[in-house]
């Protein structure tokens, strides 16, 4: 009996661990090193949410700081290359995954760099992003909307949670002539890349619409509806 519990119990931990990682959908690394250093200085983000670009330069410009007059002009080259790469990312970030190495020209330490590691997910999305959701038609006094302004892309199972809210909030008779627009905004939502989706209005309607009855999807900046 008690091998049993010590079985169940082991599992349990074992799925626990296992379920606490995966919320952590991304992941990255940054590290400056090399033989003109004691150790290694770096930093990580592991959350569900991607790093935006302020944060990750906040983070690499807190590594440099640490930094001695000489062991930064074996990297001079690198930290503005490395400062490119995040600053040059694309609006919902990059999922490249991999290391990414920057190093000085003409370093004296043949080892001096700065790496970058994208292990999982995305990394260094845009630092603001507005997404609205509305329900519109004549059926509505005032049409129905969730609207999102912040600093981090939405995540698909917030919009979902959202969507789902404004739509048990619609009558019987206003569900029924948007039961195929809803179905559609779903999946326009779960089909959405790792990094969201950029810019744009998709309208959803419903083949019993009689008058206009739809849903409509605005990213109005930036992405929305990351993993």
């Amino acid at each position: 009996m008690k091998k049993v519990k010590h079985t169940a119990l082991l599992i349990l931990t074992g799925l626990l661990l296992f379920f606490s990682a995966s919320a952590q959908t991304h992941r990255i690394r940054i590290q400056i090193q090399g033989d003109d250093m004691n150790s290694e200085i770096s930093a990580s983000w592991e959350k569900n949410i991607i790093i935006t670009k302020q944060d990750a330069m906040e983070l690499l410009n807190d590594l440099w700081n640490k930094l001695s007059p000489s062991q930064k002009k074996e990297r001079e080259d690198a930290i503005r290359d490395a400062r490119s790469y995040i600053g040059d990312s694309p609006t919902g970030g990059r999922t490249n995954q991999g290391s990414k190495s920057f190093q000085q020209s003409n370093r004296r330490i043949s080892n001096a760099r700065i790496d970058i590691e994208i292990n999982r997910g995305a990394a260094f999305s845009n630092d603001r992003h507005i997404v609205y959701i509305r329900f519109t038609g004549s059926d509505f006094s005032s049409n129905p909307v969730w609207s999102y302004d912040e600093k981090y892309i939405a995540t698909k199972k917030t919009a979902l949670e959202e969507l789902e809210r404004l739509w048990r909030n619609c009558s019987n008779e206003q569900q029924q002539v948007r039961e195929d627009a809803y179905r559609e905004a779903k999946n326009y939502i779960n089909n959405s890349n790792m990094n969201g989706r950029e810019y744009g209005t998709k309208e959803f309607s419903d083949s019993k619409a009689k008058k206009g009855e739809k849903i409509v999807i605005v990213i109005d900046r930036g992405a929305a509806f990351c993993d």
